[in-house]
């Protein structure tokens, strides 16, 4: 029988801190992750820091985290934004080598007493109403106490343009099983979006025509511990801009583009908005009043260019849709296989 201190469930940033910290304490940890070949994985941003994130990484440094550690164990080009103002929103970024970082971060593991166990969690051993550990395909892994950093995976989707499918980032499937048993202990659930840049191949563009921003020197380091004494090959990164012609492409594509799934407006109808409801509720009131003006931009857009494929079943007084509509959602249902209680957290 398999039994620790804690079991940790997820192998991303999360998951390996979690586990460190388990480590350090001296006690017992298991983290178990869909593949040992991909934690530490960076499936978004390949940046650590910048603005609004590199106090966190610094606070992780100061409490003995690995992200700062790795992040210098793979950082590729080095900068502090916003030198022109004050100390205190000042920020360091550091953009990575992917594979490097992940081979950071399980050299590190690697060299630590956490057991890891290639499993996917398919339920949670509970025990009068206390989680002891988890139940994966092939086993039970009996813990203290369980700590989940599921992520993305979670029930997860995946949107590509209009296509919608289930996935915890590409390549990776979503944690199905995992996420029922979490619905039916009714526990309070969210979901979070996340957004993945384009990967362009470096020799398919042409350099000469963009304006080059070399890192910083002399460079800097991420982690203050001093564990990392040498810095990798640093490179440039290459600035592009866009123009009319980009924003007219943008502007054609409509709520098509992007994150064009069905959402609730601020008051309560429904529309199709490349829009957020966390940045609402980050922003407050003006990002409200943002969020209307742009739920009314789409809900003109949906009445007279996507009238085919959602038919708008109710328009507001004096038939303005700009004010308030309802939009047939059952096309997107058929073709997407998402719920209805899905969509409308969406």
């Amino acid at each position: 029988m398999d039994k620790f201190d804690v079991v940790v469930v997820g192998g991303g940033h999360a998951g390996v801190e979690a586990a460190y910290a388990v480590y350090r304490s001296g006690l017992s940890c298991a983290l178990v992750t869909f593949e040992k070949s991909k934690i530490g994985q960076m499936s978004c941003n390949p940046a650590i820091g910048g603005l609004g994130k590199s106090h966190i990484v610094r606070e992780i440094d100061a409490m003995g985290g690995i992200m700062p550690i790795a992040t210098d164990m793979s950082g590729i080009q080095y900068r502090t934004l916003n030198t022109r103002k004050g100390d205190a929103v000042q920020a360091l970024r550091v953009q990575c080598d992917r594979d490097l970082y992940k081979k950071a971060i399980q050299k590190i593991l690697n060299s630590t007493s956490i057991n890891i166990f290639e499993e996917e969690v398919e339920d949670l051993i509970v025990e009068q109403e206390s989680v002891k550990g988890v139940i994966t395909k092939n086993k039970k892994i009996y813990g203290k106490k369980t700590i989940l950093t599921t992520g993305t995976f979670l029930n997860g989707l995946m949107y590509t343009g209009s296509e919608v499918s289930s996935g915890g980032r590409v390549g990776d499937d979503s944690a199905i099983p995992l996420s029922k048993k979490l619905y039916d202990l009714k526990l309070p659930m969210g979901r979070l979006k996340t957004g993945t840049p384009a990967r362009v191949k470096m020799s398919t563009l042409d350099l000469s025509v963009m304006e080059e921003q070399p890192g910083e020197t002399p460079t800097p380091f991420m982690s203050l511990a001093g564990e990392v004494k040498k810095h990798q090959e640093q490179l440039s990164c290459f600035i592009t801009r866009t123009n009319k012609k980009t924003h007219e492409i943008i502007k054609d594509a409509g709520p098509k583009n992007g994150m064009g799934a069905v959402s609730a407006a601020p008051w309560g109808s429904s529309s199709i908005l490349p829009i957020s409801w966390m940045y609402i509720k980050m922003m407050g009131a003006e990002g409200l009043k943002k969020a209307s003006q742009i739920s009314i931009l789409n809900a003109n857009y949906i009445s007279k260019k996507l009238s085919k494929d959602y038919k708008v079943l109710y328009t507001g007084k004096n038939g303005n849709v700009a004010h308030e509509c309802i939009i047939d959602i059952r096309p997107i249902k058929a073709s997407s296989g998402i719920s209805e209680e899905d969509l409308a957290k969406r």
